[in-house]
């Protein structure tokens, strides 16, 4: 639906806008209202978060399809031949932008389980804000499809402008962007570069803050959205195995250490698994033979500390036995 019905210290789309700017939709369906609060709780964990994230990803995916276009079929049911309706013209691709547009994914392919899909990698530089690009793979066949671009977060505009630019520059003619919540900042600047860019949210929040996050918002989703999916899809896109290796490492060391007192937190201020295997997915892309190296011998080096551990624990444990046998009286 058409938006806004409210003003707030930020910038809001306005009827007498509309001509030249993008049409922006706010999907004010109960369930993905109760879906999106349970996903800004704080007290919600990883694993409801990610369902949730998918499942709010479906729900807005029946919403941005909703002006596809019908085509009329002839079927058989069990009584008779019949005409029918079914979806027709251009082909779907669903383009996540990587990082966080992973976990939306699982979600739109749950509605859509013949669409192709490509990969945008942009981030966000924390000190600059402005997009950064480093991986581009997409369908041959672009210009034919219609373009579902991913993003649960649209913040200051920059990744999700940069996305629809490559997107053009390689054909794309019909694009729509899917987001979780946007912020009014983040919605002008990609309706003045791309207006013609139809934009669907669950909510388009207040403002930004000083430091880029959107106000109220999710907090920082990236972590908490790849969890274990950055070796799945680093495994999909090719990256060498050691390297996808040293990522499921990094996770079972964050899970094995994070979960002692104290201890724990402090390492997972310090280790930060998630943005760990990132930083590997990015580099792995970029030069995917010199990750590999260094990641054969990170790995190899892991090995040797594991079997170092295991040795002395098995050392400690025949002096113990043995030490116990000879304080044991002889009858």
């Amino acid at each position: 639906m058409p938006l806004s019905k409210k003003s707030t210290a930020g910038w809001r789309p306005t009827r007498s806008r509309r001509e030249k700017m993008a049409e922006v939709h706010v999907i004010e369906h109960p369930l993905v209202q109760h879906k999106l609060a349970m996903v800004r709780d704080r007290q919600t964990g990883p694993k409801e978060f990610r369902e949730l994230v998918e499942e709010l990803a479906m729900l807005l995916a029946y919403e941005v399809t909703r002006e596809f276009p019908l085509e009329e079929v002839e079927i058989e049911t069990p009584i008779c031949r019949t005409r029918a309706r079914m979806v027709g013209g251009k082909k779907v691709a669903v383009i996540p932008i990587l990082r966080a547009g992973l976990g939306m994914t699982a979600g739109i392919l749950r509605l859509l389980p013949t669409a192709k899909v490509g990969h945008i990698g942009v981030y966000r530089d924390p000190e600059t804000l402005r997009p950064v690009a480093y991986y581009c793979k997409l369908p041959p066949d672009l210009p034919d499809r219609e373009i579902i671009l991913v993003d649960p977060m649209l913040a200051t505009g920059g990744s999700a402008v940069a996305g629809i630019d490559f997107l053009k520059e390689r054909g794309a003619n019909i694009i729509k962007l899917m987001c979780l919540i946007g912020a009014p900042e983040g919605v002008k600047k990609l309706s003045e570069a791309h207006p013609d860019v139809s934009i669907y949210l669950a909510a388009l929040d207040d403002h930004l803050n000083d430091i880029g996050y959107i106000v109220p918002g999710l907090g920082d989703a990236v972590p908490l959205l790849l969890g274990a999916a950055v070796p799945l899809v680093a495994a999909r896109l090719g990256v060498p195995a050691p390297v996808v290796a040293r990522m499921v490492a990094n996770l079972a060391i964050d899970a094995l250490v994070g979960t002692m007192p104290l201890l724990g937190d402090a390492f997972d201020v310090v280790w930060r698994a998630h943005r760990r295997n990132v930083r590997l997915l990015e580099v792995a892309l970029a030069d995917p033979h010199r990750a590999g190296r260094r990641s054969t011998a990170w790995w190899l080096l892991g090995i040797g500390l594991v079997a170092g551990v295991v040795l002395l624990l098995a050392t400690a444990l025949v002096v113990g036995v043995v030490e116990v046998v000879r304080r044991v009286p002889l009858w």
